[in-house]
């Protein structure tokens, strides 16, 4: 339902925290689930946006 979040934020969102959220979404990555998009600020820090990976298909092919 929120695509384009942090890791941190997807952390706050659903309680379980950054860390717990990161290591999962390090799975999602490897299994070609999502992918990772562009970086912004979360609290001082920059982090990469997640992305599931059909979006980001979808997206790059109205690009073309």
């Amino acid at each position: 339902d929120h695509p384009g979040l942090t890791a941190g934020e997807i952390g706050e969102f659903t309680g379980l925290g950054h860390d717990r959220v990161w290591r999962r979404l390090s799975d999602l990555k490897n299994l070609g689930q999502i992918v990772q998009g562009s970086a912004r600020q979360w609290r001082g820090r920059a982090q990469v946006t997640w992305w599931p990976a059909i979006m980001a298909t979808a997206q790059q092919s109205r690009l073309l």
